[in-house]
């Protein structure tokens, strides 16, 4: 009885070990059986190959249930997998840091035209408007150029009680409607007239010619920044209540570009004085011109 139970013990190191076709034997002395081993080896010669060519993560085929696998692990593959999003994580980060570049650097090229842009807009729009008007951005419309020049040098020619000290008050009050070098040219008129005593006690006052007004052909453009505009106008002068000038004259104003303080001189334009020496206008001669033309 003894016997028969030590017959049917086996060495701890060898025993349950099987291959994939074949069974790993002992024999006396605890050694493999020779065959057992050359079947072991063929088992493992043919399934190799086999095993080798399977999915990772999955068993070969042929293996039977509760055999230990060789092959790859799972862990293998969640690593791999893990490298893999690693990657394109990695990607996804460079390519969202260079939209943020390219976002930032248009942001400070629209704070820096921010900046840069003016904070008011004169626009000029002409006086009639029924039958529309189209205007661009700084383009100065006749009519106003015209308008100004009438307005500016109405008010510097009108002298309501006295010429010496009317005019001269007026010729500072629209100083900034004037260029500097005619506001020194209107001071050196005012010393000459003074001195003939063509101011003591003098009124003056021009108006417009009826019928002469405003047209496209009495404003002429010189530059993108000047203008010669021709006024017509009716001149009256008194001394103590007798008239002692009456006359109509052509005036042809120069007119220039000023935007220099748009508090002062919301316009935009300064007087430059006369174009060429004003001269009278013959009425009988301008007729027949008109007829003729």
């Amino acid at each position: 009885m003894s016997d028969r139970r030590a017959g049917h013990r086996q060495n701890p190191a060898v025993a349950g070990l099987r291959g994939g076709h074949g069974v790993f034997e002992p024999m006396a002395g605890g050694q493999a059986h020779p065959d057992s081993e050359a079947r072991q080896a063929q088992a493992v010669s043919h399934d190799g190959p086999q095993r080798l060519a399977a999915r990772p993560g999955s068993r070969p085929q042929g293996a039977h249930t509760g055999e230990p696998y060789l092959g790859h692990t799972t862990l293998e593959d969640e690593v791999s997998r893990y490298d893999n999003l690693v990657h394109t994580k990695d990607l996804m980060i460079r390519l969202l840091l260079g939209a943020v570049l390219v976002l930032a650097l248009l942001l400070g090229l629209a704070l820096v035209g921010w900046a840069r842009a003016p904070s008011a807009i004169t626009l000029h729009y002409p006086p009639d408007l029924s039958t529309g008007a189209e205007q661009q951005l700084g383009e100065m419309p006749k009519a106003n150029i015209y308008s100004f020049a009438f307005y500016i040098f109405q008010q510097l020619n009108r002298w309501p009680n006295d010429g010496q000290d009317d005019y001269y008050a007026r010729i500072h009050t629209l100083k900034h409607y004037l260029t500097p070098a005619c506001y020194e040219e209107r001071l050196g008129d005012h010393r000459a007239r003074d001195r003939n005593n063509e101011l003591a006690g003098r009124s003056r006052a021009v108006w417009e010619i009826p019928g002469r007004g405003f047209s496209e052909t009495r404003v002429r453009a010189t530059s993108n920044d000047s203008w010669v505009v021709g006024l017509d106008l009716h001149v009256q002068e008194t001394y103590r209540g007798e008239r002692v000038k009456d006359r109509l004259i052509h005036f042809p104003i120069r007119v220039v570009s000023y935007e220099v303080d748009p508090e002062l001189n919301p316009w935009g334009l300064a007087l430059d004085c006369y174009a060429t020496k004003p001269r009278l206008i013959d009425v009988a001669e301008d007729n027949e011109e008109d007829n003729n033309t």
